[in-house]
């Protein structure tokens, strides 16, 4: 679905004045399922790195066997998006004519970050779950440099789309509140399952 919603506002939203005037079923076509099966692709790399990272066994043998097969379906799928989201999007390809050298610097390093995991597989314990990370990291900061600064995608700009001052200053009390608390309780579960999970589990 995150992938379903990326590719259909990348593709373009219809927007009539301010008010959306699309369909929910704007978002099945091929550019956005395209999408969806990058993302989805991306994510089970994701998974394998964290399962590379903490698993012992079977279990780590089935997460570098899922790194080695899925990294190269990942890669191709993110440069098939890449040259979809041109394609169909005027708004793409101009921020590419914008922006040329910082935009081909991400292709260039995520390139290099996926060689490099394949040959870390099996060899380091965090490494290959870090460069998956970062795989995302220069995915997600190209995705900004090309939409920036919209916060619909090339049909309504971030100025437009603001709320109050009052609004903003209600929410950003809200997440100085919020945001400490989750990152505690998280930490605090990282903590408690910090290492390797064992072979036949915790309670093995």
């Amino acid at each position: 679905m995150q992938g379903l919603i990326l590719g259909g506002l990348l593709q373009g939203v219809t927007i009539t004045g301010r008010e959306f005037s699309g369909s929910v079923f704007d978002s099945f076509h091929p550019f956005p399922i395209v999408t969806a099966v990058a993302v989805l692709a991306g994510y089970v790399v994701l998974g394998g790195g964290w399962l590379h990272l903490k698993a012992t066994g079977a279990v780590r043998s089935l997460a570098e066997r899922s790194l080695r097969r899925t990294t190269p379906i990942f890669v191709a799928l993110a440069i098939a998006t890449c040259i979809a989201a041109a394609s169909v999007q005027p708004g793409v390809k101009a921020a590419w004519a914008a922006h040329p050298t910082p935009l081909i610097m991400i292709v260039v390093l995520f390139f290099a970050v996926s060689a490099v995991l394949m040959t870390s597989i099996g060899r380091s314990d965090i490494l290959p779950f870090t460069l998956v990370l970062l795989q995302f990291a220069l995915g997600i900061a190209g995705t900004d440099m090309v939409i920036f600064a919209f916060f619909v995608p090339f049909r309504l700009p971030l100025c437009e789309a603001s709320s109050s001052s009052l609004s903003q200053m209600f929410l950003l009390i809200g997440a100085a509140i919020v945001t400490p608390v989750v990152l505690g309780y998280s930490a605090f579960a990282y903590s408690v399952f910090r290492g390797k999970t064992p072979e036949k589990g915790w309670d093995g």
